[in-house]
């Protein structure tokens, strides 16, 4: 079981809803928010503005801890905002916390987790390189609706 950070995601206030389907609908609300394009170019554009910062030495350099708070603050208001629209009863502020599995999961802990957060900047400035293949132009990630 993965478990979010206090400061990603201490959340969800299910007192007044049936939590099982409460709990899919904000999960099925989160996958396509990260695999929205305007997620994705939010996430670039930060990336872009920040990359040249980020060098692979053990040592961590103190502005990298800005940085990452930045990002923290940046994709959980944008999270937030696109829950909010399609959830209204969506609390962020609630004070339970999920104890999370799964795929979903894996990528949103990697917003709230420092190591994954250079990681990410190390293999984004590794493409912008030329050290690192770059993948994005021969993947395409879409929406697909299953219906049974």
């Amino acid at each position: 079981m993965t478990e979010l950070s206090e400061a990603t995601f201490e959340y969800i206030n299910t007192t007044n809803v049936n939590s099982d389907r409460y709990f899919s609908q904000i999960i099925g609300c989160i996958e396509e928010i990260i695999m929205d394009e305007e997620f994705i170019h939010l996430q670039n554009t930060f990336m872009e503005e920040y990359w040249t910062e980020f060098d692979n030495e053990e040592e961590n350099k103190l502005i990298y801890m800005d940085i990452f708070k930045k990002y923290i603050a940046t994709v959980e208001k944008f999270i937030e905002y696109r829950l909010l629209q399609c959830i209204n009863s969506f609390d962020m502020k609630g004070k339970e916390k999920m104890n999370l599995d799964g795929e979903i999961f894996e990528i949103l802990e990697t917003f709230s987790d420092f190591e994954a957060f250079k990681t990410m900047f190390l293999d984004y400035k590794a493409m912008k390189e030329g050290k690192a293949i770059d993948f994005s132009k021969e993947v395409v990630i879409s929406k697909c609706s299953i219906k049974i």
